[in-house]
């Protein structure tokens, strides 16, 4: 009974989950050790890259994770992997694959009381495949990068993360503090005077 009734309650929360705002920051206010990130790459100018061949989009991969265990969540190629220590309490992570042009997926984290979880205490790693896209329009797979976009149809870049390229499978690979959604984006060559 208590399984039909969590099954039925994450159905309709992923029915719901589009509504749920673009992006999520990361609450830090009780944080005293905030981690280092990255910098975001210098590019003068960045596209998202668009999808030629199907994907396996639309579909939707949830996992329940409890303090102490890892988790990794799969489509294909796309890929989530939590580490220990993420999370402190029984949380389910969802990933959707995005349907349409977009090359992406849809991140979501839920407490068992159904509150939104935004701060993890440990970075994840998401992949994201580039075999989706007309390789002409990639050109440079090195140039890839994630886009944190403000939602599936509005595209507007809020951030950029450096990626890790895998020339073998086709795949990049970041390191995400936050969820949102996510994108392949590329690094456009500056134009020619």
């Amino acid at each position: 009974m208590a399984k039909s009734y969590q099954r039925s309650l994450l159905i309709g929360l992923l029915t719901l989950a589009p509504l749920f705002g673009a992006c999520d920051q990361a609450d830090i206010s009780g944080v005293t050790e905030v981690p280092t990130i990255a910098p975001a790459p210098r590019v003068k100018s960045v596209a998202i890259v668009s999808r030629v061949t199907h994907a396996t989009s639309g579909t939707v991969v949830s996992e329940w994770l409890t303090n102490g265990k890892s988790a990794t969540l799969q489509i294909g190629k796309y890929r989530l992997d939590v580490p220990r220590g993420a999370v402190k309490k029984p949380t389910i992570f969802v990933m959707t694959v995005l349907t349409g042009e977009m090359i992406g997926v849809r991140l979501l984290a839920f407490d068992k009381d159904w509150n939104r979880v935004t701060e993890f205490g440990t970075p994840l790693q998401l992949t994201l495949p580039y075999d989706e896209a007309d390789q002409a329009e990639i050109g440079n797979p090195g140039k890839l990068l994630f886009a944190n976009v403000a939602s599936e149809i509005d595209t507007t870049i809020l951030e950029l993360l450096n990626t890790q390229l895998d020339r073998d499978n086709q795949t990049i690979t970041g390191t995400l503090y936050h969820f949102s959604v996510w994108s392949l984006a590329k690094e456009l060559s500056p134009a020619i005077d």
